[in-house]
């Protein structure tokens, strides 16, 4: 049964359920009894008038015959007021009839809301139903691959033992009539294959940690060349071995590593701007900032900026192998944000092409980032080369140091960075490289525009944590000596 008409299934009518005549909906059937009501009303006021005619009627009759003309006038007078009394009584009833109208519709009106809001019940029942229904095929057909691979399982159970003593008491015969040396050699060839490679990536890896590379012949160190050559598992397994022993000793350079942090104030290292210097501050940023854009798209502005050691010496001081492990970035006098805005964030844009200092003190090991899955495509291996990207980036929560001394000095000194959130996006990647130091168009506009903010924001500092190992020169003469006396 709906708004437009009705069809009773066997079922429902078994039940009890049954249709009016001629199977009228629910509108028609409204339609039908705000009619009926009408045609009531309309019978009603007929009959109430025919009733005043007659009776005036005889009362005109009657003065006329008792009261002569005198009579009659008055008698008259009341006829017509009768008369305007049914005029009323018109009136009433087409008012009436009017109201029945409106009725009729504001309950057409509601009873099609209804109808279209248990219609949209309908389609999200279905819907559900729908996919009900899809999960439970989903859920029949992994039960039934799952109990196909315990078939095949089973079956193999059962006919491993057979195929090995076959092949075992299989006599010896010429490698000419070996049906299956053809598929064995080239199974053998991709598996030795992608050994080598799995080898190879880590070896580089140890290469990398270590900061060394296995090119030449030494007693007890893996050797590049013998990887790449290898021919038989035996040989890659000697190599494994050799790197396993590298890593065990957890030294770089024959030294622990350790925890470090350097933090400076970003205008004064690179552009000489003293940090009390409040308006110079704001006027370097402007000047060296530069548009950005990503495939035509406006990012913001950014000042490029390199991150490297003049000498051995340079702060952090004849320190080696540093690698990222956090990137902090806190400022005094930030403007206040607009209202529901919260903390500014900049972007860290880090050049995939990073340096690290060797512990030998004789330059710097140069790495790069590369997509892992490009890592590990070769001949016949799944996977589809990804063109490497050119930077890494981290988003940097801006810290608001305010008026407290006691902050910067924490973040300039504390071990642990107890300011704002650092990001770990860098994380491993050699500490000096290239580096864009962006701010976001999205964010830093309007009072917050590095123009507007040029005369309020006195300071940025720049914090990085890594880990190091210590290449401090051994000493060979002193140029004093203490004595103590007992």
């Amino acid at each position: 049964v709906n708004a437009k008409g009705c069809t009773a299934t066997d079922l429902q009518t078994l039940s009890g359920v049954t249709c009016p005549p001629s199977n009228q909906g629910t509108l028609s059937l409204i339609a039908n009894y705000t009619k009926e009501l009408a045609s009531i009303g309309r019978v009603s006021s007929l009959f109430g008038s025919i009733v005043s005619y007659v009776t005036t009627a005889v009362s005109l009759s009657a003065l006329a015959m008792s009261g002569g003309a005198g009579f009659l006038i008055v008698g008259g007078v009341a006829a017509m007021a009768a008369t305007g009394r049914d005029l009323d009584q018109a009136t009433s009833l087409r008012q009436q009839q009017h109201q029945a109208t409106m009725d009729s519709r504001a309950i057409i009106a509601d009873i099609e809301a209804c109808w279209i809001t248990a219609d949209q019940y309908q389609r999200g029942i279905g819907s559900a139903e729908a996919q009900a229904r899809e999960a439970t095929d989903r859920f029949t057909a992994a039960a039934i691959s799952f109990d196909n691979g315990l078939r095949r399982a089973r079956a193999i159970v059962v006919e491993a033992p057979i195929a090995i003593a076959r092949e075992t008491n299989r006599p010896a015969v010429p490698i000419a009539q070996q049906e299956w040396l053809p598929t064995l050699l080239a199974h053998y060839r991709f598996e030795i294959a992608q050994a080598r490679r799995y080898t190879y990536l880590a070896l580089r890896a140890v290469e990398y940690d270590e900061l060394t590379t296995y090119t030449h012949v030494v007693p007890n160190l893996p050797l590049r060349s013998e990887v790449l050559l290898a021919k038989r598992p035996s040989v890659l397994v000697q190599q494994l071995a050799l790197l396993r022993a590298q890593t065990q000793t957890r030294l770089i350079g024959g030294a622990q590593p350790a925890p470090g942090h350097l933090t400076f104030d970003f205008t004064q290292r690179y552009y000489g701007v003293p940090s009390v210097a409040v308006s110079s501050f704001g006027s370097a940023m402007v000047s060296h900032a530069r548009p950005v854009y990503s495939n035509g798209e406006y990012l913001g502005l950014g000042v490029r900026f390199s991150l490297t050691p003049n000498n051995a010496a340079d702060s952090p001081t004849w320190r080696c192998g540093e690698r990222l492990w956090r990137v902090n970035a806190a400022a005094a006098s930030i403007p206040q944000a607009p209202s529901g805005e919260g903390i500014p964030h900049i972007k860290l844009y880090k050049r995939n092409v990073f340096a690290s200092r060797t512990c030998d003190r004789t330059g710097f090991q140069i790495s790069s980032l590369q997509p892992s899955v490009n890592l590990f495509i070769a001949d016949g291996e799944p996977g589809q080369f990804v063109d490497p990207r050119t930077y890494t980036v981290a988003d940097i929560p801006v810290a608001d140091l305010g008026a407290d001394a006691g902050a910067l000095t924490a973040l300039q000194n504390s071990g642990v960075d107890s300011q704002g959130t650092p990001s770990a996006e860098l994380a491993l990647q050699g500490m000096y490289g290239d580096y864009i130091l962006l701010f976001p168009a999205t964010v830093f506009t309007g009072p917050r525009s590095l123009t507007s903010m040029k005369g309020s924001w006195n300071q940025l500092y720049l914090r990085f944590d890594f880990l190091s190992a210590d290449a401090s020169p051994p000493p060979t003469s002193a140029t004093s000596s203490a004595s103590s006396s007992h």
